[in-house]
């Protein structure tokens, strides 16, 4: 004998947007991972598309020495200019 259990409609929503949810961060996460092996063999040249790695520590090593960062950040950039 078995016993169905009928979901509620609470339950089957959750069950739902957790199918969902998954959905949108895969593809992203697929995209890059193809970028990202695209770049590593060859098949993407680096001259044209970095890796997404070597996206991402540059990045960062720009944000750490602040060199990417506007002057328009600093409150108080540009304020002695105008006069």
């Amino acid at each position: 004998m078995s016993v169905a259990v009928e979901l509620g409609a609470s339950e089957r929503g959750a069950a739902w947007f957790r199918r969902v949810s998954l959905g949108r961060w895969a593809s992203p996460i697929a995209l890059l991972l193809l970028w990202e092996l695209g770049s590593r063999t060859g098949v993407i040249p680096t001259r044209i598309l970095a890796a997404p790695s070597s996206v991402a520590v540059t990045l960062w090593s720009m944000i750490i020495s602040a060199s990417c960062r506007p002057t328009s950040w600093s409150p108080w950039a540009g304020r002695g200019q105008a006069f």
